[in-house]
């Protein structure tokens, strides 16, 4: 809703009174950004090849599929992943606490503590889960979406090819 000329994923791209649009011959889309003095392209994301042969459900970060060593799966209809490895790939810090069950990821100033059985995000994003985290082979699997979120990050289920989609 507000004028812009951020170039971003879709949901956070923004043009400053857009003119026309066409589709080029590859497919992508023109926008004639009228008061930004420009012609945009938006280019149709375009999963890699391998994921696209993949039968379980995985995650793919920076156009690479996140290689875990717990599976991800899907409980209660949210994708459950181990959050070391997807907050390491984010670059975010990882700190587990034993005798109180929590994890703390840090990036920057922001900090967000998820609790082994509690539905609450706390820290400095404070959100409420339809699931809580859980262990699996030593493994704290969380749901991707809310975790992903709390950090600003778009999130998409591509239900096809059982593919979360992560991109900032």
């Amino acid at each position: 809703g507000e004028p812009g000329n951020i170039n971003q994923v879709e949901v956070k791209a923004s043009f400053d009174r857009p003119t026309d649009v066409f589709v080029l011959p590859s497919g992508d889309l023109g926008v004639v950004d009228h008061w930004n003095h420009s012609l945009r392209i938006i280019e149709w994301y375009k999963l890699p090849d391998a994921a696209k042969k993949l039968k379980e459900v995985h995650v793919i970060w920076n156009n690479q599929i996140v290689q875990f060593d717990v599976k991800p799966m899907i409980k209660n209809g949210r994708t459950m992943v181990p959050i070391r490895k997807l907050a390491e790939n984010f670059g975010y810090r990882v700190d587990w606490d034993q005798k109180t069950k929590t994890v703390t990821l840090t990036y920057e100033n922001k900090k967000i503590v998820l609790k082994i059985g509690s539905m609450e995000i706390t820290g400095d994003v404070k959100m409420k889960m339809d699931i809580a985290p859980f262990i699996v082979n030593g493994r704290t699997l969380v749901p991707i979406r809310f975790v992903s979120e709390a950090f600003n990050k778009d999130v998409k289920w591509l239900p096809e090819t059982k593919t979360v989609l992560i991109r900032d």
